[in-house]
């Protein structure tokens, strides 16, 4: 019984941390290690976010 109710709690927490009180979608870019290759990706990702509309801060946070 206790085994149940520690999973549904977990799973309701779970749930409830995926919840944002914020309007604005969270992008997560991780690059593990400075290397040019990847600068010149990320910064080509960054670019179309910004054609496609997604301005970092304005409708969309990009961290």
């Amino acid at each position: 019984m206790k085994k149940k109710l520690l999973a549904a709690l977990s799973a309701s927490a779970i749930l409830l941390a995926g919840c944002q009180t914020d309007s604005k979608p969270v992008i997560g870019v991780a690059q593990l290690v400075d290397q040019t290759s990847l600068n010149i990706i990320r910064d080509a990702m960054l670019d179309e976010f910004e054609e496609l509309g997604y301005k970092d801060g304005e409708n969309v946070v990009i961290d």
